[in-house]
């Protein structure tokens, strides 16, 4: 895992970026996708919400790609409204590490996850991310303190 800040997830240079999501689904069957990197990505694809939706309905809540949009989902709340759980972004990040290591030539960025609207403190975060490797960039818009 590489770290950088002051990194722009739409503006860098990447084969995969990742945007963080939760499991919530509208009562159209659209996922929910209100705020943070996942809103960004619902603004520049607006049928992303929808193809989500169906992801989330066949697989559940698990990361999923969306390569025509260079995109990876990467779950870290179960509902929208929650807090991140820390549970799951050490899953989805297994998952992450998984995909990473195949395609170990394509750089991959990840907001920091559950660290922004998931509520979740960079210290508790940055254990569960430390085995994935350097191909995947973790990134943050403002300077952060990396050091825990």
């Amino acid at each position: 895992m590489t770290l950088s800040t002051g990194v722009d997830l739409w503006d860098e240079a990447a084969n995969w970026r990742c945007i963080t999501t939760n499991g919530s689904l509208r009562q159209d069957k659209s996922a929910v996708m209100g705020r943070g990197c996942a809103l960004e990505a619902k603004t520049k694809f607006p049928h992303l919400p929808t193809q989500l939706g169906k992801h989330l309905i066949a697989r559940g809540n698990v990361i999923g790609f969306f390569p025509e949009y260079q995109i990876i989902t990467f779950p870290v709340k179960h509902n929208w409204h929650e807090p991140a759980d820390l549970d799951l972004i050490e899953f989805s990040t297994r998952q992450l590490e998984a995909f990473a290591r195949v395609h170990m030539a394509e750089r991959i960025l990840l907001p920091m996850p559950g660290c922004g609207n998931g509520r979740r403190r960079w210290e508790e975060v940055r254990p569960l991310l430390v085995d994935l490797p350097d191909n995947v960039v973790i990134i943050a818009k403002e300077k952060v303190a990396w050091q825990t």
